[in-house]
């Protein structure tokens, strides 16, 4: 079977038109697995249940609860805060990002009024978390997560 040099160029054109057209496709249809790839791994976006609430804490590994709401703007810049700080404490700190709207239960659970609302939890403060019903600055978030230590990470000097 020969194929000629113009039959050649066509497969070509046609191989690179449908693979391109397939990439596109699938990076359409699949968006949330590529906004995912780009999350930090110790952030969620839906509630930890108790008992990895529990694995968290007996590693002495903290929990920030952050409640919002996507159409907040003190909630938007709050997870920006929180992301950033995550992205330090990569191995000692999980954030739970709660959308009230779409977990009212949790939010009733947690007595949650205002938006942005933080509640810390630690293996250093078990008996009394730390809860912020506002936005909250990123050094006096960090201290505060430091504080809920057991034994301190590094990071928090």
């Amino acid at each position: 079977m020969n194929i000629t040099k113009k039959q050649m160029g066509t497969i070509f054109v046609a191989f690179i038109f449908f693979g391109s057209s397939f990439a596109f496709a699938m990076n359409w249809v699949l968006p949330s697995e590529q906004k995912q790839e780009n999350r930090l791994p110790n952030v969620f976006e839906q509630p930890l249940s108790d008992s990895q609430i529990n694995y968290f804490l007996d590693k002495d590994i903290s929990i920030l609860f952050l409640f919002y709401s996507d159409d907040n703007k003190d909630s938007v810049n709050q997870k920006n805060i929180a992301e950033n700080i995550a992205n330090t404490m990569k191995d000692r700190l999980v954030i739970e990002e709660i959308n009230v709207r779409e977990y009212q239960s949790v939010s009733a659970y947690y007595n949650v009024r205002y938006v942005p609302t933080i509640i810390i939890k630690g293996e250093g403060n078990l008996n009394e978390p730390i809860r912020f019903d506002n936005l909250v600055t990123e050094s006096d978030l960090k201290n505060s997560i430091c504080s809920s230590y057991k034994e301190k990470p590094a990071v928090c000097g």
